[in-house]
Order: C-alpha cells, then sequence, then structure tokens
C-alpha cells in the first residue's frame, strides 16, 4: 500500500511529521516522529507512577524520536535519534511496551501533544502528493493510540459503547496512572455549547497499523515547548477496561460496574461465548492488575 507521511498542522503551523519507514520489510511497524524546527520536551510515565520523569536533550530541534516494535527478542523501542549522519541515540527508559497485534481488540496509547501557541513556527505549505494532513484546528491536545489496520471506530463503540466513551474522555496518562486526580480532559473534550465538533479521528501507517487520534482544546495549557508525553502501555486495556462506572439503580443509589461489565450486559454484537471469553480475559487482567498494584505500594 502507498503510506504518506502524516503532517501534524495546528491553525495553519508546521507542528511535525509521523514518517512510517521500513515499510516493505519484515519490520514494517516502525515510524519516526519529527518536530521540524519547532522546541519538545519529552514526559513519561512509567506503570502505576503519578508523577512524569522528564527526558532531557541539549537543542530538542536536533533530534527526531524513533518507534520500533519488538521484534524477536527484541523488545519495542521509543528512542531519541540526532538528525546528522551517525547518530546518536537516547533511549527512553520505557520498559513495559505493547505493540498491536492482528486481533487487538482495543487501540493501545502511544503519545500525546500538547501544543501552546508560538509566533515562531513556520506556516504550513500543503503536499498532497507526500501528506496527508493531520489538521488540528484550534485544538491544541492530540493523544495518539496504535491498532489493527481493520480496526472500525462505528464497529467498536456499537461493540463497547462504554470502553469506546471512556478510551476517548479519559486523560491519556491514565492508563499508566490508573489515577484521575490531575485529570481535566472531560470537562474539555466534550462539548458544553451543544456544538458539534471532529473528536477522532484515523490515519493508517502501514499495511498491518493506523493511528486513532483524539483531539481537543485545553484552555489550561501553558508553557513555549510542545510537551510529548509517552507511557508504559501494559496493562493499558485492564485500566481501560475495569475503570469503574457509575449508574443509579431502581432506589436512586449510585453503583459501581467495570465498564467492560456495562458492555457485556448490553444486547449487542457480541454472541454468548463471546462474552463469556471477555468476562475471562478481564478477570485475568484483574488479577495482574491488583498483582502490579501490591508490589507498588509494598
Amino acid at each position: 500500500m502507498q503510506v504518506k507521511k502524516v503532517a501534524i498542522v495546528q491553525s495553519g503551523k508546521d507542528i511535525g511529521r509521523i514518517i512510517p519507514f521500513n515499510i516493505d520489510s519484515s519490520r514494517d511497524f516502525e515510524f519516526k516522529i519529527n518536530f521540524l524546527n519547532n522546541d519538545y520536551e519529552v514526559n513519561m510515565y512509567k506503570l502505576l507512577s503519578l508523577a512524569p520523569i522528564i527526558f532531557e536533550v541539549d537543542d530538542s530541534t536536533k533530534w527526531e524520536i524513533s518507534y520500533h516494535r519488538a521484534f524477536g527478542i527484541k523488545p519495542t523501542v521509543i528512542h531519541l535519534k540526532e538528525k546528522k549522519n551517525n547518530p546518536d541515540y537516547k533511549p527512553l527508559p520505557l520498559d513495559r511496551l505493547v505493540d498491536p497485534i492482528v486481533h487487538t481488540e482495543f487501540p493501545l496509547p502511544f503519545m500525546e501533544i500538547e501544543v501552546p501557541p508560538s509566533p515562531t513556527r513556520n506556516n504550513y505549505k500543503p503536499n498532497p502528493k507526500e501528506h496527508v494532513s493531520l489538521d488540528l484546528e484550534d485544538c491544541n491536545v492530540a493523544e495518539f493510540y496504535l491498532t489493527r489496520i481493520s480496526y472500525n471506530f462505528e464497529n467498536f463503540m456499537n461493540k463497547w459503547p462504554t470502553i469506546s466513551l471512556r478510551l476517548m474522555t479519559a486523560s491519556f496518562e491514565f492508563f499508566a496512572t490508573n489515577s484521575l486526580l490531575t485529570d481535566n480532559k472531560f470537562k474539555y473534550f466534550m462539548p458544553s455549547d451543544g456544538q458539534k465538533r471532529r473528536a477522532t479521528v484515523e490515519f493508517a501507517l502501514n499495511n498491518d497499523i493506523k493511528l486513532i487520534v483524539n483531539t481537543y482544546r485545553n484552555p489550561e495549557l501553558t508553557g513555549d515547548k510542545i510537551k510529548v508525553t509517552f507511557i508504559e502501555n501494559e496493562l493499558a486495556e485492564a485500566l481501560l477496561g475495569l475503570a469503574p462506572i457509575g449508574y443509579k439503580n431502581e432506589q436512586g443509589k449510585v453503583e459501581m460496574f467495570p465498564a467492560y461489565k456495562e458492555d457485556l450486559q448490553r444486547d449487542n454484537a457480541m454472541s454468548s461465548d463471546e462474552k463469556r471469553k471477555w468476562e475471562y480475559r478481564f478477570n485475568k487482567m484483574r488479577e495482574k492488575l491488583e498483582r502490579e498494584m501490591k508490589k507498588k505500594n509494598e
């Protein structure tokens, strides 16, 4: 398939590129993120950690970010790479990463970018032969998720209505921290003025995977650098499906259910056998999550 670079644009300004490479090799799951001449900083959340690690380099405009999937005995790697011949590499200290596969059900969180205003950015020059445009318009936050190429958002939403809403409205870092203490996304992601807006868009990266991007505007965003956030996403599916959802019962009291249970109780496209399969899988996810939380608290 012909794959184009994804040009990230905001209000007519050129923010960066997502560039697939090694398209025809056995490792056709690689791409890089180049923020051109825009200064940026990298934040990382380790699994079940509440505070980010800031990864610093001198003059970030001289570095780009590369993503390499796990291959053989080699793990998934995200690293910074110098934009020069014989470059230096700086791997990010993120160890508990998972890649989407052909059977991946839920999109996996990959990256968030926050784009404060800057008068020094260049105007974007469209190049339809080379680029497909991710136009943030007036949004300043974009959350990127990786999923299989056959993923269809409408089908996913019909099958998992509660989980799909959670995927769009939970903060990106929640899928590592398991905490909503600093989350102010919901009040800005959902339009309050009754107006419709585009909230999600997707792009193919190669024959196997695509990007799902959630966008919204956070009026509280401050700073002068683009902020790029990565997380350890090994437990993202568990945190997505096991997140408690509150509903009022017939007596008017709020009962809490895991998001996946709410969806499995619905009369949707899933067969009884598939529902039993997901009940079993989420129980296994819960056991793993509880073990990790116990280790974290020891």
